[in-house]
């Protein structure tokens, strides 16, 4: 095993960044035994020490302490900084690795701790961005280092004296009033470091970039190239100005790398908040934010503002709606005192008395209270009404905003999500979210009305039993408080497995022929039962945490109609109650069960809205990858060329799918792209219509980046074709209209024919107007890949992208769809992938896309005469034998 030795000068600053980064050591070096140094002064937060303790679980692992003293701290904590020059004094090592807390590891240590320095007393990587040394210092050396990692060899070191020269008072006084970093001081005092490769402290920030750009040795600028193009990988990464917890530094191209670590280190439930998740991925999207009531109200707002006039009236309505029912309660008392008692019930009114006898007490109390009954009823009506006219409108907006974030968002967007997964997050939760909300708070207002209407009752009727009847109320509301948060969890995971049975219901419904190709019935069947199951038993986990409640709050309520009636019963005899009042109360008591109970049910719904609506504005909070720049430009025509320029691309970091593609396409020609599977000859074409944006490089259009371009006026600019041409349900007309919504007949009329679709849409009953089913499957391939094209050819875009169109063919099929693909290519520019010869070889150009690089470009004849090419060796393989078997159709 072998042993080696890590340094790290931290502040509380940088508590999070150093244990990420020993993290990072320790994930790559299980094999050897690692001491770290941590060299801090007495300003440091004994309290942090807890993350780096952590770190002992790791046998292979000893964290040492070495608390300096220092004098003064100055700009960038420079002082304690300096302790590095003094490492030949506080580590008793013959070699020690230094490293800034902002760098990554991500190999195995021991190729560089065993790097053989010589009489070197240190080595490390050149600094990419000597500009920044250059216009603040006056240095004179040809190359600058970065001591974001510095091997260190001791006894070197020691011979150098630099820490003597830092604690001279010159020095001390220079640095007291001039930002001099440690980088810089570096490079003044140290003058004899080995050179070492850029993988060893690979840095990247667009801080500098903006700044000063890069300057450094041209073998320097060659390595910077390979590893910011994830080409080859970094042996350390050293994330400038931070790391991807900081605006500055997120967009760094291995800021994964830097959260991959952080995802294992001790600090990670402290930091994980400030992380930019990939939230593409909606099936671990959880509703984070369900409990912040505040946040999500305040979100939905704007949608419930239009219609506040509307939800006011409601409201209004549903105060006096609540009120009366405690009508009934309060009329029991004058019917049993005077009705049951047999008592004239007198009055005065105006200086005019009035007696009312039993007789026609019974009349008035029970008509009165269907009067109110009437006028209650109708309050009901316009209440609901009203709430779900607002809940239904309040829904459709917020549909109507998800369904346009939906068609706008990255493609990455629907290849990381299954279709169920979708239509869940962006049908169900916005109709849970917002079509209950309004109708939730309504019965609130309804339910607290009620209780208050019923509760006055109680009070006129006896406080003191009013008290003990609150005393319930209140009681009956601790249960919601305890279920609340059991709630959130489950809901979520039962709105999670919604989708995945929706995922699976469209799989098996598109997916069908090869479920029966491969005799996959029991394995989907399976994979049914099981998500079933699943969902059964998260619903009845849902059900036993939120069942109990309403027998609980049942009890609590009968514990408090037994205290009432021995209290009353006490009451009564005393003389200090009435027959009557006890009636009315008992009533009221009873009465008041039940908003307390729609209440507490009423609160635990509520919480559901708020998990799906915490779920909703996670979706509005995911930003598409690829929009307009501010101020775009409107693409009107290709003057000369489309050009690709030094254009790296990748989907996942650290797998490039492109590498430096260097190509030029010039205005109405024909370029053909082949190659091996997999190599990137589809992202190729993507990239010209923005599909995917590139890593690094440029596609330009006559000279202008069409990032500059705004992606309507690029995109309109373009037709496609495809392989699997996906049609819409609908009819025939439509799906071609769809190129050109405003065409006129003789345009139609054109495209169709041009499209050598005249024979099949006059064999078909109904023409154009014939319905295809959903995705067009009641038409053959070579049918829909010309419906396409007539799709395209209406379109009369400039530039044409035909992606293997011919490719899934019969011969007869492909002999018409290429007179149709011929018509199409005519006076435009185009890019043909394809595997067949016959589609490549009247090209212009055929380009030759391997493992993502350009390796060949030139017509066919140029092409096969390079000995051992790869387009020849492809063409011997695989396109000889078609034209073999063309030349026998022929004959």
């Amino acid at each position: 095993m072998c042993k080696i030795c890590v340094a790290y000068t931290i502040t509380d600053d940088y508590t999070f960044l150093t244990a990420v980064s020993i993290q990072s050591i320790i994930n790559n070096n299980a094999k050897n035994y690692l001491k770290i140094y941590l060299i801090t002064d007495g300003y440091f937060d004994k309290n942090n020490q807890k993350y780096f303790d952590e770190f002992k679980k790791y046998k292979n692992c000893e964290i040492i302490w070495v608390f300096v003293d220092i004098e003064y701290r100055s700009v960038f904590d420079f002082n304690l900084k300096s302790s590095i020059f003094n490492y030949y004094n506080l580590i008793e090592e013959s070699k020690v690795l230094y490293l800034k807390p902002h760098e990554i590891v991500n190999c195995d240590l021991k190729d560089i701790f065993e790097i053989d320095l010589g009489e070197y007393s240190c080595a490390a990587v050149e600094n990419i961005y000597n500009g920044i040394i250059t216009e603040n210092y006056n240095i004179d050396r040809q190359i600058f280092y970065s001591n974001g990692m510095t091997l260190i060899d001791l006894a070197n070191w020691k011979k150098q004296k630099t820490y003597e020269k830092i604690k001279t008072e010159d020095f001390k006084e220079y640095i007291q009033y001039t930002p001099l970093n440690e980088n810089a001081t570096f490079n003044i005092l140290i003058n004899d470091c080995k050179h070492l490769d850029l993988k060893y402290c690979y840095a990247e920030s667009n801080y500098y970039t903006k700044r000063v750009g890069i300057s450094c040795s041209p073998k320097t600028l060659k390595e910077y190239k390979l590893l910011h193009s994830h080409i080859e990988s970094p042996y350390l990464v050293d994330y400038q100005y931070g790391c991807p917890m900081n605006n500055d530094a997120s967009n760094n191209s291995y800021s994964s790398l830097w959260w991959n670590y952080a995802e294992d280190a001790p600090v990670y439930d402290d930091i994980k908040s400030l992380r930019v998740l990939n939230k593409y991925k909606l099936s671990a999207t959880s509703a984070s934010n369900s409990f912040n009531y505040a946040w999500l109200l305040s979100r939905m707002f704007p949608y419930i503002r239009p219609y506040i006039f509307r939800i006011i009236i409601g409201f209004a309505i549903s105060i006096p709606l609540g009120l009366l029912d405690g009508v009934t309660a309060l009329a029991l008392k004058p019917y049993m005192d005077y009705v049951i008692g047999g008592k004239t019930f007198e009055f005065s009114v105006l200086g005019y008395n009035i007696s009312l006898t039993s007789l026609i007490m019974a009349f008035l109390i029970p008509v009165g209270i269907i009067l109110f009954a009437g006028i209650q009823g109708v309050l009901r009506y316009l209440n609901s009404y009203i709430s779900s006219w607002t809940s239904m409108r309040i829904t459709n907006d917020v549909k109507l905003d998800l369904f346009h974030r939906l068609i706008h968002m990255h493609p990455q967007f629907f290849e990381d999500n299954p279709s169920g997964i979708v239509i869940s997050r962006y049908v169900s939760d916005p109709a849970a979210a917002s079509s209950g909300i309004v109708e939730q708070i309504k019965n609130i207002t309804t339910s607290v009305c009620g209780a208050l209407g019923l509760i006055a009752v109680m009070l006129y009727s006896s406080w003191q039993l009013a008290f003990i009847g609150v005393g319930v109320l209140c009681a009956a509301f601790v249960p919601v408080t305890i279920l609340r948060k059991r709630l959130r969890k489950a809901s979520n995971e039962n709105m999670v497995i919604s989708g995945n049975i929706t995922t699976n219901m469209n799989e098996t419904y598109n997916g069908n022929k090869v479920m029966y190709a491969y005799d996959l019935q029991d394995y989907r069947e399976n994979d049914f039962k099981t998500q079933i199951k699943q969902a059964f038993d998260i619903n009845i986990s849902l059900t036993k945490r939120t069942a109990w409640m309403s027998p609980l709050m049942y009890m609590i309520a009968s514990c408090g109609i037994a205290t009432v009636l021995g209290v009353g019963t006490y009451l009564i005899s005393i003389g200090k109650m009435t027959a009557g009042s006890f009636a009315s109360f008992v009533t009221s008591l009873l009465l008041l069960y039940k908003p307390v109970k729609g209440l507490g049910g009423t609160l635990t719904g509520i919480q559901q809205i708020f998990v799906a609506m915490g779920r909703v504005f996670e979706l509005f909070d995911l930003e598409p990858l690829i929009k307009d720049c501010e101020n775009p430009k409107e693409f009107k025509e290709l003057r000369e060329k489309i050009t690709f320029e030094d254009v790296c691309f990748e989907y996942v970091p650290n797998k490039p799918v492109l590498k430096h593609i260097n190509l030029e396409v010039h205005k109405n020609e024909t370029l053909a792209i082949v190659g091996n599977s997999g190599g990137g000859k589809s992202t190729l074409v993507n990239l010209i219509n923005r599909f995917y944006e590139v890593k690094s490089g440029a596609v330009k259009y006559d000279g202008v980046d069409i990032r500059e371009f705004s992606l309507k006026s690029l995109r309109g600019s373009i037709s496609m074709v495809f392989q699997d041409n996906f049609l819409y349900s609908g009819t025939i007309k439509e799906n071609i209209l769809m190129g050109k919504p405003e065409a006129t007949t003789e345009e139609i009329e054109k495209a169709i024919e041009y499209a050598h679709l005249n024979e099949m849409v006059e064999k078909l009953p109904e023409g154009l107007e014939t319905i295809i089913g959903e995705r067009g499957l009641t038409l053959s391939g070579g049918q829909r890949q010309r419906v396409a094209i007539a799709r395209a050819m209406l379109r009369n875009a400039p530039i044409v992208i035909l992606d293997e169109a011919t490719s899934a063919l019969d011969n007869e099929s492909e002999a018409i769809v290429q007179k149709a693909m011929d018509n199409l290519m005519k006076n435009r520019t185009v890019f043909i992938i394809a595997h067949r010869l016959s589609t490549i070889k009247n090209a212009d150009r055929i380009a030759v896309i391997n493992e993502g690089e350009l390796v060949e470009l030139g017509t066919h004849e140029e092409l096969m005469q390079i000995e051992n090419g790869q387009y020849k060796h492809l063409y011997e393989m695989q396109f000889r034998q078609q034209e073999q078997e063309v030349d026998k159709i022929v004959v």
